[in-house]
């Protein structure tokens, strides 16, 4: 597969595991990876089973969070903000310092992670490579403008995003080649901003889904069991879901299980206060193996996001067999089979996410009886075979613009 892709070589750069640790296993397995540019320790990713020589660490910025968490100052605001942009740039400056020793006959791929590669990405303008940033979500400032017209019952802040970060990610955007989005909704996002969308390529996420697949071993209760999995900011549309679970199913047959931290305690606490009760369950932070359970557990996943680039959690429960239902600003909607995305709503339409909580509610059992169909559609073999034609498509465009480079 484009054997003049394997004679340049990738090189990626990723501040976090996010969805970048499997892209960097997707590459290693295909030749096409030079090295992974990372501040965890090998230890910390070899369960991604990519190659140790093909990892290099700057773990200096991941000493410097760990020891920044554990202190008090984490929980203030303006401190994670202050100390999150110092080490975006000591990251990027410590990746760009990889390249200094290249010369102008160094042919490269230069993939990164958005809000972490600024600095890189000017370093190595003037040399013989092709630049890509990944961003892992839609973009910032549509996002921060989908949170601000929520309508939550609580007095909270709704200005969950960076403007600084927003005007690094602009940046990266004009000084990359090319840019890689997590869905189309995430593409749509760049478009409403004004965006130039013929650079944007849409590659759906490598995951490791080996550990999420059918138990048969778990039983499912006679009671109809909704599960929520994520963080408990307003951002995933928790208030909502618990608000339509209340009103449509308190008096029926079934329970809501939370499951995931705080980004924003108050809120979460606000959140327990309010609907905490004897059918919905918050559980916290579960380990992976926990989380299998509870995916097996349940009869329907639920992700009400306001705004999700792509949201993991639909490929974990599809993968144990479990349906999915979702709002329409999910990017993962992009993979739900059709009898599954024609259930989405507008994140603030409570009556038809209720109708959609009513409709599965009421296929208990149907659902039940073709979980293995849906875990072999969402396998990983399968989900790989799925994302093949989009990385045939980058893969072409990066061949293309290395050419040309290659002869100016």
């Amino acid at each position: 597969m484009f054997e003049d892709l394997k004679k340049v070589k990738i090189i990626l750069s990723s501040y976090t595991p996010f969805h970048m640790y499997g892209l960097a296993k997707y590459l290693d397995d295909n030749n096409l990876l030079k090295i992974l540019l990372t501040n965890y320790p090998y230890f910390k990713i070899k369960e991604y089973g990519i190659n140790k020589s093909k990892v290099k660490s700057f773990i200096s910025t991941g000493i410097l969070l760990n020891i920044f968490r554990k202190t008090p100052f984490y929980n203030k605001k303006i401190s994670r903000k202050i100390f999150g942009q110092t080490l975006n740039i000591i990251f990027s400056k410590q990746i760009s310092k990889y390249f200094q020793n290249f010369n102008k006959n160094d042919r490269f791929v230069f993939w990164g992670l958005s809000g972490y590669c600024l600095e890189t990405l000017e370093k190595i303008k003037k040399k013989n490579c092709v630049t890509l940033v990944d961003f892992g979500s839609i973009h910032l400032e549509y996002q921060q403008k989908l949170m601000s017209s929520y309508n939550s019952e609580f007095k909270i802040n709704k200005t969950i995003v960076n403007p600084w970060m927003i005007q690094r990610q602009n940046e990266e955007f004009l000084k990359s080649d090319l840019s890689i989005v997590c869905s189309e909704f995430a593409k749509e996002s760049f478009k409403s901003m004004g965006y130039d969308t013929k650079k944007i390529y849409v590659k759906h996420p490598n995951l490791d889904l080996s550990m999420f697949k059918i138990n048969k071993n778990i039983n499912k209760l006679n009671n109809y069991s909704f599960l929520f999995v994520g963080n408990l900011g307003f951002n995933k549309g928790i208030e909502s879901l618990c608000r339509a679970f209340v009103q449509e199913f308190n008096y029926k047959n079934a329970n809501l299980y939370i499951i995931g931290g705080n980004i924003d305690k108050k809120y979460t606490d606000l959140l327990k206060n309010k609907y905490s009760n004897k059918n919905i369950f918050f559980l916290g932070t579960l380990s992976k193996k926990n989380l299998v359970k509870y995916y097996n557990f349940a009869d329907c996943t639920v992700l009400p996001s306001i705004a999700d680039g792509f949201g993991k959690i639909v490929l974990e429960s599809l993968s144990c067999g479990t349906p999915v239902i979702c709002s329409k600003n999910v990017g993962a909607l992009d993979i739900l089979p059709k009898y599954l995305s024609d259930l989405s709503w507008e994140p603030f339409d409570i009556e038809k996410m209720k109708k959609s909580l009513n409709f599965m509610y009421k296929r208990k059992y149907y659902f039940r009886q073709n979980r293995s169909k849906l875990a072999y559609e969402f396998s990983l073999k399968n989900y790989n075979i799925r994302i093949k034609k989009e990385y045939e498509l980058i893969f072409e465009k990066i061949n293309h613009l290395s050419k040309i480079k290659n002869q100016s």
